[in-house]
């Protein structure tokens, strides 16, 4: 990824922090832009692990193959991978930013689209890294904010003169997209959390760094196995001692601790 940035920002002129994400966003665009799809056996085992699982393509597998997706792979899509990558970009520069997911509407319309938002000057700022970097001006000409482009129809509609029919729009928009996981799962944390609390949440970064994610879930899973471990034996070689005395001291089953007739059983 440091690599790449350098490589991007390079001979630059870059005098905004709005200038750095529309260089790397195009930059993104260019170098992921394959519609037909990274070939799996191009890909070393765990590439192609990785690309397949959960998390889909990471930022790491885009950029070295160039492409944002795997050629017949049901995941198939730009939004994500391309938006993922400007995430990572923008976080190693300490640059605050947030994945935006535009949801369906209550008629089921406008949602299934990946953008980021970067915060700048008091306010995030929209960017969509798929839509050759599309951005959304307000009317002071700055780059538009979630709420100003839902407030004024006319910014919205500056998307229409590069994509005529982008389907997408922001009556819903979220941090989060929950419909990956399972209802029940959904309602559990809508539970502990409260709506108000699930709505505003944010993709977690680890999601957006695969191979860290899994990285430490197997440490996880690795230390849970061995704690697990650890209890059997401990008790195994408890119930060993145990026997050994027992088979050692043949009355150790009635052990007199006290005058008269009380006495303690093990």
């Amino acid at each position: 990824m440091q690599g790449f940035i350098t490589v991007s920002l390079s001979n630059k002129t870059l005098l905004t922090r709005d200038d750095t994400v529309l260089t790397l966003a195009n930059s993104i665009y260019s170098l992921t832009k394959n519609d037909y799809g990274v070939e799996l056996q191009k890909m070393d085992w765990y590439e192609r692990f990785e690309s397949t699982f959960f998390f889909n393509m990471s930022s790491t597998v885009a950029l070295k193959y160039g492409g944002y997706g795997v050629r017949g792979h049901y995941v198939f899509g730009p939004c994500g991978t391309m938006s993922r990558t400007l995430l990572n970009a923008l976080w190693d520069l300490d640059i605050p930013a947030r994945k935006l997911q535009l949801l369906n509407n209550q008629y089921g319309k406008g949602g299934g689209h990946t953008m980021v938002e970067y915060f700048d000057n008091g306010k995030w700022k929209v960017i969509a890294p798929s839509d050759q970097a599309q951005i959304w001006r307000n009317q002071k000409g700055e780059i538009a904010s979630v709420a100003e482009i839902q407030s004024d129809r006319a910014i919205f509609n500056q998307v229409y003169e590069r994509y005529p029919q982008f389907p997408y729009l922001f009556d819903n928009p979220r941090h989060i997209n929950w419909s990956k996981l399972p209802v029940w799962v959904q309602e559990s944390i809508k539970t502990i959390l409260g709506e108000e609390r699930f709505n505003k949440m944010e993709t977690p970064r680890w999601y957006d760094h695969p191979r860290q994610a899994i990285f430490y879930a197997c440490l996880f899973f690795l230390g849970v196995s061995l704690f697990i471990l650890g209890l059997y034996y401990r008790n195994s070689l408890y119930k060993i001692v145990i026997k050994s005395i027992k088979s050692t001291i043949p009355n150790i089953n009635t052990v007199p601790m006290f005058k008269g007739k009380t006495s303690i059983h093990v």
